[in-house]
């Protein structure tokens, strides 16, 4: 089996995006969340070679694939909120836009 990495940004992407800064799993725990993610989880191919999504339990994680090991490096969070994040960027971008224009800048 494939030794699976978790990097210490993915840690804590996950507090942020799935507990919501809760602090009542420690990181040892979501550790064990993320490992177990990659493990059972669905490859959702989505992106460029040697990076992939995977998905378990709703919750979407991006892993970074080379020869010796998996590496767990951000987390997405859960794949309805993602969704929901990118398009308020989406809108709230759109809108300074149109506040620039109106303020001539």
């Amino acid at each position: 089996m494939i030794p699976i990495h978790v990097t210490h940004h993915a840690v804590k992407q996950y507090r942020k995006r799935v507990l919501h800064g809760s602090t009542l799993m420690t990181d040892a725990e979501i550790i064990c969340r993320l490992v177990d993610t990659v493990r059972f989880g669905k490859v959702v191919p989505t992106r460029p070679t040697g990076v992939c999504d995977y998905r378990y339990q709703g919750v979407d994680v991006v892993v970074v694939t080379d020869r010796a090991r998996l590496s767990v490096v951000t987390v997405k969070g859960y794949k309805i909120f993602d969704r929901l994040r990118r398009q308020g960027e989406a809108v709230a971008k759109a809108m300074d836009n149109r506040t620039q224009r109106w303020l001539g800048k």
